[in-house]
């Protein structure tokens, strides 16, 4: 019998949704194209400098959707090519009436919930060494402190474009925010977990030596 709730079933079929149509990469494009004609490379740097913080693609997945939504009649080549530096002629796509109205239909609908599947609590779980856990509520804790850092060099940018354009530097804003949120809920969680879990920092534990391993009961069943 299944334990999945009919959220998660739903939400697993709308992921591994057939990608004829593109997938979410393809509203991903749209979204950009919405801006103003772009080429492939100037569509991937946009998305890696302004939303990279929070949806990654890559470019085995934006050139194919380009093709899908070409064909979809969703965007279209431009008229004229722009010369890369490189030398080489750039197709420049253009988002037509008919993608416009795809967007708009799915900017709409509620957000699709992911998967959860957190490899940092599956080995919390099954770990029996607590001198591994503690590496690993170390390494978050260091990775979330090196996202703070970052989200607070893009927000010192947002500073300077709010000047120039307010509603759009708020967009961004409100991605960073949830980004900061999450990295200081994080922190917090991991040091509540190091307190339920016994372990203390390396440097200062008698239990944590050569040779010796510290481990805790098992999860009840």
């Amino acid at each position: 019998m299944s334990t999945r709730s009919p959220s998660t079933v739903s939400s697993t079929a709308a992921v591994r949704a057939p990608q004829k149509t593109g997938g979410r990469t393809a509203f991903a494009v749209l979204c950009v194209l919405a801006r103003g004609p772009l080429s492939g490379a100037e569509i991937a740097r946009w998305l890696d400098e302004r939303i990279g913080n929070f949806w990654r693609e890559s470019s085995g997945q934006l050139y194919p959707t380009l093709s899908t939504l070409e064909a979809m009649g969703h965007i279209r080549r431009g008229p004229a090519v722009r010369a890369r530096t490189a030398g080489r002629p750039a197709t420049m796509w253009t988002i037509t009436a008919m993608g416009r109205r795809r967007l708009a239909r799915w900017l709409a609908q509620p957000a699709v919930a992911e998967p959860r599947r957190i490899e940092l609590l599956l080995k919390l779980f099954l770990a029996d060494d607590i001198d591994v856990s503690a590496a690993h509520l170390a390494r978050c804790r260091a990775e979330q402190a090196a996202y703070l850092a970052q989200y607070a060099a893009i927000e010192a940018e947002l500073d300077a474009l709010a000047a120039v354009d307010a509603r759009a530097a708020a967009r961004f804003r409100a991605t960073v925010r949830y980004g900061v949120r999450v990295a200081e809920a994080l922190t917090a969680w991991t040091v509540e977990a190091e307190a339920l879990l016994g372990v203390t920092a390396p440097s200062t534990s008698p239990s944590r030596r050569r040779g010796r391993t510290s481990r805790r009961p098992s999860p009840a069943a």
